[in-house]
């Protein structure tokens, strides 16, 4: 999307105010400052191999939506914990200005639109001044990855971010039961579908590279994914970190493994 000022067709005229690569999937405003009256404002928005390709533009003197673009405010701490499918989201805000009207929670997976968790409206004590810590939960449906933010709503409807965390949920290990001793492991990954990703493995004692596998992700190949530690354990090895590193995404998953004599290879 790209905001441009000028005559239309002029190319000589045109002063670029916005170029965004990639718009969101929801409703977002995007501010533009400095307007002039009676100066032409052209908008382009170029679809990409048919998503988002459906839209509507308008116009307005407040927000309406979520920011396309919004650093996390000053002061501001966002912790995401999951236990199992049950995430708990809490966040301390340090200043609150007094048009704070609430917080809104949103959880997105992939390129799905964002998904509404809560809208909380600020607190007060019993002295009357607003408190700084909240907290909400939420409840996974399904194993993936999910992207969550934390908004405060102004009283004319501009948001601010607070924060953004990455969540994992994967499926449990499962020990593959061909053998009673097993020197395999099966190792359910859900990843981007066509992105690139790493599988590495490490001596957790010695923190010697063991193997490094890579690929771009195809979930009829890779959704069970079953590592071999045999000739590692052989060699000695008996405990072991592996990541799995997907392109352009924050945080690695990472497990942990370790050799019992009378089971095989088991997570920890």
């Amino acid at each position: 999307m790209i905001v441009i000022e000028g005559n239309p067709c002029e190319i000589s005229t045109y002063r670029i105010l916005q170029c965004i690569p990639q718009v969101r999937g929801e409703d977002v405003y995007i501010k533009l400052d400095s307007l002039t009256a009676g100066i032409t404002y052209l908008v382009n928005v170029d679809g990409f191999l048919g998503d988002f390709c459906e839209f509507d533009l308008t116009l307005s003197d407040r927000p309406d939506g979520l920011p396309q673009s919004s650093p996390a405010g000053e002061g501001s701490k966002l912790q995401v914990i999951r236990n199992h499918h049950l995430v708990d989201i809490t966040w301390t805000v340090e200043r609150m200005t007094g048009s704070l009207n609430a917080f809104r929670v949103y959880r997105r997976q992939g390129n799905n639109r964002a998904y509404e968790v809560a809208e909380v409206s600020p607190l007060h004590n019993a002295l009357g001044t607003r408190t700084t810590n909240y907290s909400v939960r939420d409840t996974l449906g399904n194993y993936g990855q999910y992207y969550y933010e934390v908004f405060e709503i102004s009283s004319n409807g501009e948001a601010t971010l607070v924060g953004s965390k990455v969540v994992r949920y994967a499926e449990p290990f499962r020990i593959a039961p061909s053998a009673p001793v097993t020197y395999r492991a099966s190792l359910p990954l859900t990843l981007t579908e066509g992105a690139a990703f790493r599988v590495v493995a490490y001596d957790r004692a010695k923190g010697e590279k063991l193997m490094s596998w890579s690929a771009r992700y195809n979930a009829a190949k890779h959704a069970l994914f079953e590592i071999d530690f045999r000739e590692w354990v052989e060699s000695g090895v008996r405990e072991f970190q592996v990541l799995v590193i997907e392109d352009e995404q924050p945080e690695p998953g990472e497990y942990y493994f370790r050799w019992n004599n009378v089971s095989g290879v088991v997570r920890e």
